[in-house]
């Protein structure tokens, strides 16, 4: 109800806006296909004729009892991308009326850390695994019967076959966002895009955009080829990512690496060695935070947005039940492409 008392839908906010009823629903889920100003005009509307959203609803009925929610970097100590992302998570729970715990189990022995993660869980109301995180481990945490959540993409990459009642994976779609970013190379003249990567295969963020980057060059009509994937740390790429790429016949004129550290070390390499690249010629994925400290935010770039992806995991845990973990276990979201221009 409004404050009129009468009832306040989508098709009045329509009418009073000047759009359709489509766009209406679009602009109050914030969505990017929204410009700004009619966002911006359908929400100052909402509000003044007093229209309740589905996320304020959900809001009202999760504060009536406060959850704990606990938060595991699984392999690893909890470290400043953890934290990134931790912040905007702590924000979002808190407008739910959830509190995160967050810990870290950094053994490598998987039934050490199965033991204390089936231990932890049964403390908290519900659970966020992330890094180390395979089927085999999803698999027997659903038997904690509370909701689950991964970060990512597993690292076996049998999440796909995975069937599970309170285990949902929450993951970036970069596959497509990849195939996308390389495809914008291939559009403005490039001929080759060479592929670098810390580490690869193993599942996971690498795997995914490795996947994107060869679809794209195959659209492309470039049959990728070993010379043009530097990985790190594997006997084919013992050496520098440069002299790696410099031993060539020829240099490649673009690339896409999944790393922005790795990105700016090959930017710097080769400027030591007399290759000069400019912005275009070099696209890259990762947060805000570690994009910003390379000082590349003037690339084009794939931002891992945080963000999202903590409104994204709050609202999910704060009502496990709802429709969206009806729809299979992996639940993806869209990247944002930055400084991409045609």
């Amino acid at each position: 109800m409004g404050r009129s008392g009468k009832r306040i839908g989508l098709k009045m906010i329509a009418e009073k806006a000047g759009v359709s009823m489509a766009t209406v629903s679009l602009a109050l889920s914030d969505h990017p296909n929204v410009n700004a100003e009619t966002k911006q005009r359908i929400m100052r509307l909402s509000r003044e004729l007093g229209y309740v959203t589905t996320r304020d609803l959900n809001m009202r009925k999760a504060r009536r009892k406060v959850k704990r929610l606990g938060f595991v970097a699984i392999g690893t100590s909890l470290h400043s991308g953890h934290r990134g992302f931790l912040e905007p998570l702590e924000r979002e729970a808190e407008q739910y009326g959830m509190q995160v715990e967050a810990i870290s189990m950094p053994s490598q022995d998987p039934d050490e850390v199965l033991q204390q993660l089936l231990t932890f869980g049964k403390t908290v109301d519900g659970l966020l695994v992330t890094d180390n995180v395979n089927s085999a481990l999803l698999q027997a945490l659903d038997v904690l019967e509370r909701p689950v959540l991964a970060f990512g993409h597993t690292k076996d990459r049998d999440d796909e076959a995975l069937s599970l009642e309170h285990v949902r994976i929450l993951a970036p779609d970069e596959t497509a966002v990849t195939r996308c970013a390389t495809a914008w190379l291939y559009r403005r003249g490039r001929r080759q895009v060479a592929f670098a990567a810390p580490q690869l295969p193993g599942g996971g963020s690498d795997d995914r955009q490795f996947d994107g980057w060869r679809l794209a060059s195959l659209d492309a009509g470039h049959a990728p080829v070993a010379e043009d994937i530097y990985i790190a740390g594997t006997a084919s790429a013992s050496i520098d990512i440069a002299d790696f790429f410099l031993r060539r016949t020829s240099l490649p004129d673009a690339y896409y690496v999944t790393d922005v550290r790795l990105a700016r070390h090959l930017i710097d390499a080769l400027s030591a060695r007399g290759v000069a690249l400019s912005p275009e010629q070099v696209v890259f994925h990762g947060p805000r935070s570690y994009i910003l400290e390379a000082g590349l935010g003037h690339h084009p770039h794939i931002e891992l947005d945080f963000e999202k992806m903590a409104r994204t995991a709050a609202a999910i845990m704060a009502r496990p039940d709802r429709r969206v973990l009806e729809e299979g276990i992996r639940i993806l979201y869209p990247l944002p492409m930055n400084n991409f221009t045609d």
